[in-house]
């Protein structure tokens, strides 16, 4: 005998679409961050989806103004000797 799993969306009891997992972070430690799975139907996936923002790639661009004269890097230049001589 067979069976099958149907799945349920979790807020409204309708057959559900798909499956939402998502990290919410507790502002703790390094691994603060709790996992959660969901499932829902397209009405409340879109009501999620409505207010959400994709997250960027990579790291934050520097907010910190740049400066008239850009620092040199590496080692310093030695001084001239006087050529008077």
């Amino acid at each position: 005998m067979a069976e099958q799993v149907i799945l349920v969306c979790d807020v409204c009891g309708k057959p559900a679409s798909s499956r939402v997992n998502f990290t919410v972070n507790t502002g703790g430690g390094r691994a603060a961050g709790q996992r959660f799975a969901k499932d829902l139907c397209a009405t409340h996936l879109s009501e999620l989806v409505a207010n959400a923002s994709k997250p960027r790639r990579g790291r934050r661009r520097a907010t910190v103004a740049k400066s008239a004269t850009p620092r040199r890097r590496g080692r310093p230049r030695k001084a001239k000797a006087d050529a008077t001589a």
